[in-house]
């Protein structure tokens, strides 16, 4: 394999090795984040559903943030970066990144996150696009897996 190629691979796994471990990070504090919001505001106002969908919408997050630290986990620690668990974690991410976007809608921000004892009716639902752009990424990247791990098939059956 020429040189230039192993420093990239090295790069690459490098990097994935920071991500996977920036993105335990962000998971565990959304998390913490939920569950504050749960316990500090939950007892002053009494319960609101909405309050619980958004520590349930805050443990969807979390649990794709995990997704996606697992995927560059294993890029770095497996041999082969590629295979069926790589495409079932970035898809299985990315339906829970699409189910956050529905949590988003039916939870404005503005109400989730009112301040206390103000009252606020619902008149639209937040539609946060960015989710919607990673989501759509994501499941472009678990076929792009997908096809790599089909190549190295071929190729270890060719040699």
């Amino acid at each position: 394999m020429p040189e230039r190629l192993v420093r990239n691979y090295r790069y690459a796994r490098g990097a994935s090795r920071l991500g996977a471990y920036a993105l335990y990070g962000i998971a565990a504090l959304s998390l913490l984040v939920g569950i504050g919001f749960c316990f500090l505001h939950a007892p002053l106002e009494g319960f609101e559903p909405f309050r619980l969908l958004s520590v349930i919408a805050a443990g969807i997050f979390s649990a794709s943030v995990v997704l996606l630290g697992e995927f560059l986990r294993h890029f770095w620690s497996d041999p082969s970066p590629f295979g069926q668990r790589q495409f079932t974690r970035l898809v299985a991410a990315a339906a829970l990144l699409g189910l956050r976007a529905v949590f988003d809608a039916m939870v404005p921000s503005s109400h989730a996150f009112g301040s206390l004892g103000e009252i606020r009716t619902i008149t639209h639902a937040d539609l946060d696009l960015k989710i919607i752009s990673v989501v759509i990424f994501l499941v472009c990247l678990a076929m792009v897996v997908r096809y790599g791990d089909a190549l190295k098939e071929d190729s270890d059956s060719f040699v």
